[in-house]
């Protein structure tokens, strides 16, 4: 890495260091309380994170959950003032398809009165979404294609709200019209999909979360998706969702669930991209 050295690149030092030792507590400490973190749409979990516990609970402790090893390498770490430019590559293996990649990054943060104000992302996404599809071998409903991983990265956003306890960050996943429907007991529940998240800030956080994604099904501009739920905060649920790519986006515009009853927990790697 190329050694420069100001107030603000060793300000950024301290944030990556604190990145790869999994401290997020310093992670905290070294970002605005309004930080914006936005990342590349089609990169995993891209899109707008606002606030260091968003960044924390959408991006670091989700990417560990399906890569092994994903690292940002730096080269050069470039003083502009109030920014600072970083130049390297992500690396990581993906658990699922086993595929390694390395994709050129750039990183450009903004920094005001000593702390990071906001952070921007300029990498190849179709890189790290080819590594996340499955290749030859895989069942068509399971590798439909680079749409596969997109749809994927929707999904995570509804399970890390779940995991957090966020209904704003579950809210990504959703088109504002969307519905939700199920049976609670003998009770039909739901409506728009605002009593999903009305429901969950009154459940609160379900940190002990498991989910393995059976089918993922997808043609042209629509997709369902199942997702098999184990410990949500007790609970054991099958979701099923109907997403529609609308203005170069996925989401979801339909969930109906089932509530399991036999208190038989599931297997959390059972069925996943099989079906």
């Amino acid at each position: 890495m190329t050694e420069t050295t100001s107030e603000n690149v060793d300000l950024i030092r301290r944030l990556y260091t604190a990145f790869r030792a999994a401290d997020y507590d310093t992670f905290a400490t070294l970002c605005a309380a309004e930080i914006e973190w936005m990342q590349n749409e089609g990169f995993p979990y891209g899109g707008r994170h606002v606030g260091p516990q968003a960044v924390i609970d959408g991006v670091f402790l989700t990417l560990p959950r399906y890569w092994d090893g994903f690292a940002y390498d730096v080269n050069e770490m470039l003083d502009a003032g109030n920014r600072v430019v970083v130049l390297g590559a992500y690396v990581g293996t993906h658990r699922e398809t086993g595929k390694s990649f390395r994709a050129e990054t750039t990183h450009v943060f903004d920094i005001a009165d000593g702390l990071v104000t906001r952070f921007r992302q300029y990498t190849d996404t179709a890189i790290v979404r080819d590594a996340a599809t499955p290749g030859a071998g895989a069942s068509q409903a399971a590798s439909p294609g680079p749409a596969h991983a997109d749809i994927l990265c929707v999904i995570d956003h509804y399970l890390t709200g779940a995991r957090s306890g966020s209904s704003e960050r579950m809210s990504e996943a959703f088109h504002p019209n969307a519905t939700m429907y199920g049976h609670l007991g003998d009770e039909l529940f739901g409506g728009p999909i605002e009593t999903l998240y009305e429901w969950h800030d009154k459940n609160g956080p379900a940190p002990d979360l498991r989910a393995s994604v059976a089918v993922v099904d997808q043609h042209g501009s629509v997709a369902t998706v199942r997702v098999e739920i184990d410990d949500w905060t007790g609970m054991r649920f099958t979701d099923a969702f109907t997403l529609l790519r609308t203005d170069g986006r996925w989401q979801i515009v339909n969930k109906v669930f089932h509530l399991h009853t036999d208190g038989v927990p599931l297997n959390p790697r059972a069925g996943r991209d099989t079906e």
